[in-house]
C-alpha cells in the first residue's frame, strides 16, 4: 500500500466532490440549503472530506459556487441581490460611546492592577510588623 501525498489526496477529494455534485439534481440539493447557500459542512460530512478543503481548494470551491449559481438561475436559491442585508450577524457600529467604554475599561483594569500590587506590598510590610510585635511582646525588647 503506497502512501498518497497531499496533492494526490486533494485531487481524489476534488473528484469525489465533483462526482457527488453531478449525481445530485437540484431537487436533491434542496435539503443541503442553509442560509441561502449550500451547506458545506453537511456536504463535507456526507462525502467524507474536510470542510476546510471545500473552501481552500479552488477547484472544489468553484464547483460548488457554479452549482449554487445554477440553483439561483433555477430559482431554488435566491439571487444574491434578493438577500436581505438584515440576515446573518448584525454589524456592530463602532461609536464614540463604545470607544469611551473601552478606554474606561482599560483605565480601570490598569488601576485595579496597580491597587493589587500596592496591596501585596502592604501585606508584606504588615507581616514584618506582626513579627516585630510578637517579638516585642515575648521579650519586652526591640531587636537591633
Amino acid at each position: 500500500m503506497s502512501k498518497m501525498n497531499g496533492q494526490q489526496i486533494g485531487k481524489e477529494n476534488t473528484e469525489l466532490v465533483i462526482a457527488w455534485l453531478d449525481q445530485k439534481d437540484n431537487l436533491a440539493l434542496k435539503e443541503y440549503i442553509f442560509r441561502d447557500s449550500l451547506n458545506r459542512k453537511a456536504i463535507a460530512a456526507e462525502i467524507g472530506v474536510s470542510k476546510s478543503s471545500l473552501y481552500d481548494n479552488p477547484t472544489m470551491r468553484d464547483a460548488i459556487e457554479s452549482r449554487e449559481e445554477l440553483l439561483r438561475e433555477d430559482g431554488t436559491l435566491p439571487k444574491k441581490s434578493e438577500r436581505a442585508p438584515s440576515q446573518g450577524l448584525p454589524v456592530r457600529q463602532n461609536t464614540s460611546k463604545s470607544r469611551d467604554d473601552a478606554a474606561r475599561a482599560s483605565r480601570l483594569e490598569q488601576e485595579n492592577a496597580s491597587i493589587k500590587a500596592e496591596l501585596a506590598d502592604i501585606r508584606t510590610r504588615l507581616r514584618k510588623f506582626e513579627i516585630l510585635d510578637q517579638y516585642l511582646q515575648e521579650s519586652g525588647r526591640l531587636p537591633r
